[in-house]
């Protein structure tokens, strides 16, 4: 079911409950006297009719808004247990046919064809980590994994492409977002490895050169010290050794050759750009505490662009948090309370002594 079919759907449900606080306030202020048999039954008719179409687009609600990934677990778990369910069936009379061997094996198709984007959203959706610079790897990455599926029902390859159309329509210009394209550049990890479009490249390459440079001049006016033109080599050096010290440097970052000239890129900028990419498991933040100053421009511009969550669900997931422990029975709590309850709920359960 498209959005807007949902949309209309909950705003329907709005107006039915809204009708039904307005039958029940009438009926409070009617006097007694019009409260006859007749008027009675007209009223329960109207409630009646009324429950019957609220509790219809409930169960249409329901049935579509369930998660996909939750349909997801449901048949891998079944494909892992298919044989003993079979078994099962095979010795109970009133128990449900067994899915054919075709279906099953659409069934392997569906598993193999959304498992990328069952682990792609539980990366996106991170909370402990760095999420934004991810975004434009996954997608690129996402739909190679996909294409390469090997499949052979009918079926699955009409999802497989409906999942491609719906790539598409999301993905397909996701390198124009400047938010996306800049935490992704400024990603150690990343930088500008996955980009298929060069002018989008050039063009937040070219925003990020002059957001540095705007801030140079910013930082200059404000002090009396001269210009420091040595930090530039010195934090060259410091960023060469610390590559140096680190294995498994296969790729090389690419930077756009209409850029790479001295005037057009910040020299730490440029430097930055390119040196090989750092390994996948490396903090971005502790790697640029390693290699800049504390006081640097770029480390401003990584703090303001890195920090920024790809999805809305580690906020939402806070939200869920605070309903679970300021429910009905603790209508008394504090929000200064709640504030600390939730921290500690937020902490890793490796200082608290788990393994």
């Amino acid at each position: 079911m498209e959005e807007s079919q949902l949309h209309l759907l909950a705003s329907k449900q709005k107006e039915l409950g809204d009708e039904f606080q307005r039958l029940v306030t009438n009926y409070r202020k009617e006097p007694s006297s019009r409260k006859i048999p007749d008027y009675l039954k007209a009223k329960l008719e109207q409630l009646e009719q009324l429950w019957t179409t609220f509790n219809t687009n409930n169960t249409e609600l329901e049935s579509h808004a369930r998660r996909w990934n939750s349909t997801y677990y449901m048949v891998e778990r079944f494909l892992a247990l298919r044989e003993i369910v079979s078994s099962i069936i095979n010795f109970n009379t009133t128990a449900p046919p067994m899915i054919t061997a075709k279906d099953v094996e659409f069934l392997q198709d569906f598993v193999l064809l959304f498992k990328p984007i069952e682990v792609a959203t539980k990366g996106a959706c991170g909370e402990k980590f760095v999420t934004l610079s991810m975004i434009i790897p996954i997608v690129r990455l996402l739909r190679k994994k996909i294409s390469e599926a090997s499949i052979t029902t009918d079926l699955a390859k009409s999802l497989k492409n409906n999942i491609f159309a719906e790539w598409n329509k999301r993905f397909l210009n996701i390198e124009h977002n400047q938010l996306f394209t800049t935490a992704t550049i400024l990603d150690p990890r990343f930088k500008n490895l996955h980009f298929d479009d060069k002018a989008a490249l050039g063009s937040v390459i070219r925003k990020l050169s002059n957001e540095l440079r705007k801030d140079l001049i910013e930082s200059e006016s404000d002090s009396d010290a001269p210009s420091h033109s040595s930090g530039s080599k010195a934090y060259g050096t410091i960023i060469i050794k610390w590559f140096k010290k680190l294995g498994n440097l296969e790729k090389k970052s690419r930077i756009v050759e209409e850029l790479d000239t001295p005037n057009s890129i910040p020299p730490e900028f440029s430097v930055y750009l390119k040196q090989p990419v750092v390994r996948l498991k490396d903090s971005p933040f502790e790697v640029w505490t390693e290699i800049v100053h504390k006081d640097s421009s770029l480390l401003k511009m990584v703090k303001k662009y890195l920090c920024v969550m790809a999805t809305s669900v580690p906020c939402e997931r806070v939200f869920s948090a605070s309903g679970n422990i300021a429910n009905c029975k603790r209508s008394c709590l504090l929000g200064e309370k709640l504030h600390k309850l939730l921290f500690l709920k937020s902490v890793d359960k490796t200082f608290w002594g788990h393994n």
